[in-house]
């Protein structure tokens, strides 16, 4: 079989896989959850596409996608702003870990709190 690297076939084509397609330029739709959010946008990252324009998912909509608030801010190049975004743990999901590293903590070293929480913390069903 040749490699890949030395066809003038683009890569994309294999990601079909037994007749099926990994869903190379997928289009995100309005009620689905993206399962990954790529480093950056290219037909390799499966789904990309707006849901109903016809254009990949901005730096702001992916970050909206991590639970960035709007006003967070990213430096750097558009190509480096998809790495970040991509590369970041998405802010739920950080909240939720640190959440139980702290009640962890808080239960090996005795009663004292080691942090509070805001009112109705949204990602525990603790408050």
């Amino acid at each position: 079989m040749m490699s890949q690297s030395n066809t003038m076939v683009p890569e994309y084509v294999f990601t079909f896989e037994h007749g099926k397609s990994k869903r190379p330029f997928g289009r995100l739709w309005w009620d689905e959850t993206m399962a990954t959010v790529v480093t950056y946008p290219n037909c390799h990252s499966q789904v990309v596409l707006h849901p109903e324009q016809d254009r990949v998912l901005t730096v702001r909509e992916c970050a909206r996608l991590q639970g960035f608030p709007d006003d967070y801010r990213f430096c750097g190049t558009v190509k480096e702003r998809y790495r970040q975004v991509g590369n970041a743990v998405a802010i739920p999901v950080a909240k939720a870990l640190g959440y139980a590293l702290g009640i962890a903590s808080q239960k090996l070293i005795g009663k004292e709190p080691l942090m509070t929480l805001p009112p109705k913390f949204a990602y525990s069903n603790r408050l």
